[in-house]
């Protein structure tokens, strides 16, 4: 009987093994390095939104003390608010308000960023709450779960059409808005009722069931 009288070669040996978890190492620092910088941007994209929350404030009181430019009380948009959209947040409500104050009050000529942030963000926490998601999920990723459904292929739609997601981005670093782009986004989730649709639609069927399941979840309002 013949036997492999091959030297075992350990150093060769040692170096696949370490280029095999070295290999495995290089790709989990990757994924962590990936994840590390979208929760940076996620920090700073909420840090700018504060600030454009705070400037927000800022214009409401220089409104406040000119009554010579106020054409709508806050007063009176708050009690329209808290009366045809009891159902929302209180958060929810107060980024509305603010943001619809500013809209109807403010001069064409400036800067509506905060005033669309203001719209958006209304939209953001109802559908964070309803789709019960990670608080590192992106507004356009919070958008492209209700693409899954052909319930909401009219709004996503809209949105699409008028840019809003690229828009929301813009005015949130530092971009400017103006108030006829505002105007498109305020009438889709107003006027044209989709933030009491969406809000409705999960408050009747659980979140937790499968929303591609389109049969169970046709509606009324289509």
């Amino acid at each position: 009987m013949k036997f492999n009288t091959t030297k075992f070669n350990s150093a060769k040996f040692n170096e696949e093994i370490y280029n095999l978890f070295s290999g495995s190492i290089d790709v989990e620092n990757e994924e962590i390095k990936k994840l590390r910088n979208e929760i940076e941007a996620l920090q700073k994209e909420n840090k700018e939104m504060k600030l454009l929350l705070v400037k927000q404030k800022h214009d409401i009181t220089n409104l406040q003390n000119n009554p010579k430019n106020k054409k709508y009380s806050l007063d009176k948009i708050k009690i329209k608010f808290q009366t045809e959209y009891d159902f929302l947040s209180s958060e929810t409500l107060e980024c509305l308000m603010t943001a619809e104050y500013l809209f109807l009050n403010e001069n064409d000529d400036i800067d509506y960023s905060g005033v669309y942030t203001g719209y958006i963000k209304a939209l953001e926490i109802e559908l964070r709450k309803r789709l019960s998601v990670t608080d590192n999920m992106t507004f356009g990723s919070l958008i492209r779960q209700l693409e899954k459904t052909r319930i909401f292929n009219s709004f996503t739609t809209e949105l699409n059409k008028n840019t809003v997601i690229d828009n929301r981005n813009r005015g949130v670093h530092s971009g400017s808005i103006k108030k006829i782009e505002c105007g498109r986004i305020r009438k889709i989730l107003l006027e044209d009722g989709w933030l009491a649709r969406i809000v409705d639609y999960f408050t009747n069927f659980s979140s937790e069931k499968n929303l591609e399941d389109e049969n169970e979840y046709e509606y009324i309002y289509f």
